[in-house]
């Protein structure tokens, strides 16, 4: 079965709508119909920016054939977990291997939110979406 017959079957959006369950466990159920896991880093779950101030451009089409969308290419990676899970194992070792033996330049580490969300919009080359962690941590 395909995944948007497993989502149509599953009723999972219904049950969004109708507050059965929660955005929490809904975002998790889609990350799981789509593969995504916690055992492969590359395939971590993700979860949209929550924003308070939705003022932010995305990208817009000149022909007009396409509708606006935040990333135009992979949005999740091994590094991207890492980047945020820095301070909890075994993400710091998987870190530091990833940087040849050492810690990555202080300045590109995660430290809050705010830095996060200016720097994948001021920089194409940033994009990471969230991770369940940030919900539940």
């Amino acid at each position: 079965m395909t995944p948007q017959g497993i989502l149509k079957e599953s009723k999972l959006t219904e049950k969004w709508v109708t507050r059965e369950i929660s955005n929490f466990d809904y975002l998790m159920m889609l990350n799981t119909v789509a593969g995504r896991t916690y055992n492969d880093l590359n395939q971590y779950p993700i979860f949209p920016w929550i924003l308070k101030d939705y003022t932010y451009e995305s990208f817009d089409d000149p022909t007009g054939l396409m509708k606006k969308f935040h990333y135009a290419r992979n949005y999740s990676n091994a590094a991207s977990v890492m980047h945020y899970l820095i301070r909890m194992e075994p993400f710091t070792t998987y870190h530091i291997q990833l940087q040849s033996g050492k810690f990555d330049i202080a300045d590109r580490q995660f430290h809050s939110f705010q830095s996060a969300w200016l720097n994948i919009m001021d920089s194409p080359n940033q994009v990471k979406e969230l991770i369940p962690e940030f919900f539940y941590l």
